[in-house]
């Protein structure tokens, strides 16, 4: 028989261990290092934004498996896609690798819903309070040593950012292994919920060595997920205390995502403190924990509808992050793709530009800034192309030379009126000037 509190340790254990990833506050560092020569560009509006959206559009399908799987085989996917997203970043290099590296991190992140909502099919909702608390406070720890690991050893030199990487990959493999000896779930709060004539009192299916095994029932499971979204969000307390946490939460991982390329840009020093500041703020949020385990939000919901009360907040949060991503970091409206051509690198890098002077101002900086610490012979040219509905601009940049930290190059404009094929229909449509820059 294993009791609410056993089962709370071992699921706090693969949460410490999931979260103990001392690469974490370096993952900037380590990506615009020579170790993957990324751009800070490419991070801000192409890397991270894809993450972002990659989360967002896996949430709502990871929370109908989990529970339709019973919550256990989402917890080992979410040890797997961790796994997964290290290999990447540590045997790759070329940009498309990172982006598919992306859709495991939003697997990874999407499935936290099954580590948060576990708990509440196996313990009674007497001790929803604690053990919220519990998973909470695992969750913070991991993030705090990690931290504090992470800053000690990149400050005394005795790792770099890539052997932080290798730390974090051993670190999932373990809180794998940890997954696979959680007990299994017989019941689940939606699908394969167990009646009350079968179930005699929920704590016989809980605690019994034996549990009662839940029968599938879509047509129930979604008839009861409309009326626990119902009831939950016409509670005044609830509405409130929701609203206040997806707003706290899509700001947190707003900051969490760009605040490494922010502290990049800050000049005057050599050292870097990410590990310390994260683990700083990973401390102050510790009161986080303590609030969850005497807050009173559970006991205002029916039944076990918290783990869907907390799906939806997250799903809510990341819209609003990805709302905020694409006014902020991607500028939608105009994408400008830039594709270096050459197979010695490939970086790609978002901007946007609705005018010519404009689009090759911009073009300019930002070459400057992608080729400053290129050695002479790492590019040979590159094309960059913006959609902008049925209008393609296209820019080729010939005769890249680098000479004494200098670069300079031949660009050529060219505006193309789009029919299916990325080719001017005739002369009329094609304007093309060229304009030689030193950047």
């Amino acid at each position: 028989m294993q009791t609410w509190a056993s089962i709370s340790m071992l699921l706090c254990i693969f949460g410490f261990f999931r979260e103990l990833r001392p690469s974490e506050p370096f993952v900037t560092e380590f990506l615009t290092s020579d170790f993957r020569n990324i751009t800070s560009e490419q991070l801000n509006r192409l890397v991270y934004p894809f993450g972002t959206y990659a989360v967002f559009a896996q949430l709502i399908l990871v929370f109908l498996l989990t529970d339709m799987l019973r919550y256990k085989p989402i917890i080992i996917l979410s040890a797997c896609a961790g796994i997964a997203l290290f290999a990447i970043l540590l045997w790759t290099r070329k940009i498309w690798e990172l982006l598919i590296g992306q859709i495991f991190y939003g697997t990874f992140m999407a499935s936290e819903v099954a580590y948060y909502t576990y708990i509440y099919a196996k313990v009674e909702k007497e001790h929803y309070q604690i053990v919220t608390g519990h998973t909470r406070a695992a969750i913070l720890c991991g993030r705090f040593l990690a931290g504090v690991l992470a800053q000690i050893l990149i400050s005394t030199e005795s790792m770099n950012y890539r052997q932080l990487h290798y730390i974090s990959f051993g670190l999932q493999v373990v809180s794998f292994f940890v997954s696979v000896t959680l007990p299994p779930v017989k019941q689940s709060v939606y699908f394969y919920r167990i009646d009350d004539k079968e179930d005699h009192g929920r704590e016989l299916a809980i605690n019994a060595s034996e549990p009662i095994k839940g029968t599938f029932a879509w047509r129930k499971a979604f008839k009861l997920l409309m009326k626990h979204a119902i009831s939950g969000y016409t509670n005044a307390t609830v509405i409130k205390w929701s609203i206040w946490w997806l707003l706290a939460t899509a700001g947190q991982l707003q900051v969490i995502s760009y605040a490494q390329i922010l502290w990049k840009e800050i000049k005057g020093s050599e050292s870097t403190y990410n590990g310390g500041v994260e683990a700083a703020a990973t401390l102050l949020g510790a009161g986080g924990a303590l609030a969850a385990a005497g807050a009173k939000i559970a006991t205002q919901l029916c039944d076990d509808s918290f783990g869907l009360i907390f799906g939806i907040n997250t799903f809510l949060a990341l819209a609003v992050q990805s709302l905020l991503t694409i006014l902020v970091a991607t500028d939608t409206l105009g994408i400008l793709l830039w594709v270096f051509l050459d197979t010695k690198t490939s970086l790609s890098v978002l901007s946007s530009a609705s005018e010519r002077v404009k689009l090759l101002t911009s073009i300019s900086t930002s070459f400057s800034k992608s080729t400053s610490s290129l050695p002479p012979t790492s590019i040979n040219s590159l094309e960059a192309i913006s959609l902008r509905g049925n209008i393609s601009h296209a820019i080729k940049f010939d005769k890249i030379k680098k000479e004494k930290g200098h670069c300079s190059t031949e660009i050529t404009f060219i505006k193309i009126k789009m029919n299916k094929e990325p080719t001017p229909r005739n002369e009329e449509e094609q304007a093309t000037y060229t304009k030689k820059i030193n950047v």
